[in-house]
């Protein structure tokens, strides 16, 4: 959801969808122009505060859109070449305070652009290396109220990063210790608004975590009592109530913060698919959700929802 109000929809095989008001698709796809888009299987997609959108794809590196022009510069890693991104696979793109471009990347760790210099940082995880980034497949980068940098990986469970003093401190699952993170392997990263920190994990549900304390809470699946509906949580939203929405691979969750409670919602309630890919809110309230079956529209207030598929010009 980008400053106009207007979606972007990344794509994995057919490139990007955008969407204005009126609900009408334009597509962006590679091509033979130079200027086209790298790679049509895309990862992530992220506006800047000078709102330009960068693309992370998977083997086409990383993109940046000049929306006026409709054309796309590429950030290609270049083995012999330090000044080049860190690898091609991008999973995620984020922008920091200082208005560096972080990018993680399946295998090739992290790396920090500064395109006021043009200038690559890179971090890579070392076998046995401690402080540092805890594993090279980087999944989710989020920076807190503190502008501290968390880094999700896929496999390596959470690395905080201090950019003022370079510190790096891991959180990582201990099996004697139910106060850790549940689960190596993170899929999202947030901050809600009374600043705990929450944590989607591949199998392991939700953990919010106490920035004072250090301590992770987990929220998981049990069939015995209301709860997360499913533990492979894909992302994590919250709305203008303060409560939570969560996607899993099984429903989409609300998630009222005060009473605890979770409610599901599934195909039985309109949504296309029940594997729930991302959440955003637009300004009128309502929820744009990706689903592996496409798009859906859900008002919050009525539960109504208005599905788009390839019939109406999604990819």
């Amino acid at each position: 959801d980008d400053k106009e109000g207007n979606m972007w929809i990344g794509t994995f095989n057919d490139g990007i969808n955008f969407v204005k008001r009126d609900n009408k698709f334009t597509h962006y796809r590679h091509n033979s122009s130079p200027n086209s888009l790298s790679n049509n299987l895309v990862l992530a997609i992220y506006e800047d505060a000078k709102e330009n959108l960068w693309i992370g794809t998977d083997g086409g590196g990383l993109n940046k859109l000049d929306r006026k022009e409709g054309k796309f510069t590429h950030y290609r890693h270049n083995s012999n070449q330090q000044n080049s991104i860190g690898g091609d696979y991008v999973l995620t793109v984020t922008e920091d305070s200082r208005g560096n471009i972080w990018i993680g990347t399946w295998g090739n760790g992290l790396t920090i652009f500064n395109p006021k210099q043009n200038t690559f940082k890179h971090f890579k995880a070392t076998p046995g290396h401690i402080p540092g980034l805890s594993n090279n497949n980087v999944w989710k980068i989020f920076e807190d109220s503190d502008e501290k940098i968390w880094i999700g990986t896929y496999g390596g469970g959470v690395t905080v990063h201090d950019p003022r003093t370079g510190d790096f401190v891991r959180y990582l699952s201990q099996s004697d210790d139910p106060e850790s993170l549940s689960l190596n392997n993170v899929y999202y990263i947030m901050e809600d608004s009374r600043g705990y920190i929450w944590v989607a994990t591949d199998g392991g549900g939700i953990n919010r975590f106490d920035k004072q304390t250090k301590k992770f809470k987990r929220y998981v699946h049990n069939q015995s009592k209301n709860s997360l509906s499913h533990n492979r949580v894909i992302s994590i939203h919250e709305d203008r109530d303060h409560n939570l929405w969560i996607g899993t691979n099984h429903g989409l969750n609300h998630f009222d913060v005060s009473k605890e409670l979770f409610t599901t919602y599934e195909i039985k309630d309109g949504l296309p698919a029940d594997a729930i890919l991302g959440i955003l809110q637009d300004d009128e309230g309502s929820l744009w959700i990706s689903t592996n079956k496409g798009v859906s529209k859900f008002d919050p207030l009525t539960k109504k929802v208005q599905n788009f598929t390839t019939a109406d010009g999604l990819q």
